[in-house]
């Protein structure tokens, strides 16, 4: 006996319809390889917040043609947030004269410059090997009798620099990728 109720079911009385089962997960697939590959590519990753950094600087060169000439590089680290490792720093140096724009990239422990001085400390240490804090000296020195070459390891060609040249110094933090420092200081010659 058939109940009076009960209908028997055909095709067009499914629930969800192949095309809608289909599109759902198609829906599924693209919304996952979305989030998949944003993290892979690093849309998703979190970046590092630059510290803020305020230097002064001076280029000097006292050369008269004795040994005990000196042409310098100095730098002082007036303020900074906290404390910055070197190892997480580049510096660029750049100037321009009639031959072009000259630019040199310091990345830490490639080159010793700059010599760098904890607050108070005669003793320094090379460059990627020390933190800079409010007070660190930076230097970086070509005395004859010590180290001729010392400053063309950190400004490209600059035996050719002239008095009153600007010479442009920016500190690169490298894990943002931020530029902390964008100075430009006078060459005194």
């Amino acid at each position: 006996m058939t109940h009076k109720y009960r209908k028997t079911m055909d095709k067009s009385d499914c629930a969800v319809s192949p095309v809608v089962g289909i599109l759902l997960m198609l829906i599924v697939t693209i919304i996952l390889a979305s989030v998949i590959s944003g993290y892979t590519s690093g849309i998703a990753k979190s970046q590092s917040k630059a510290p803020q950094m305020l230097i002064e600087a001076s280029l000097i060169n006292t050369s008269q043609g004795s040994i005990y000439d000196n042409e310098s590089l100095e730098i002082r680290v007036i303020t900074i947030d906290g404390s910055v490792n070197t190892k997480d720093l580049m510096i660029r140096t750049e100037w321009e004269n009639s031959t072009g724009i000259h630019t040199k990239l310091v990345k830490p422990y490639e080159n010793i410059y700059p010599i760098g001085f904890a607050p108070g400390s005669q003793t320094g240490s090379n460059f990627g090997n020390y933190s800079l804090v409010a007070g660190t000296r930076m230097n970086v020195s070509s005395k004859k009798e010590d180290n001729p070459n010392a400053l063309k390891t950190v400004i490209d060609n600059w035996t050719s620099i002239s008095d009153n040249t600007p010479v442009r110094i920016q500190f690169i933090h490298i894990p943002s990728g931020a530029i902390i420092v964008d100075n430009e200081i006078i060459a005194e010659m």
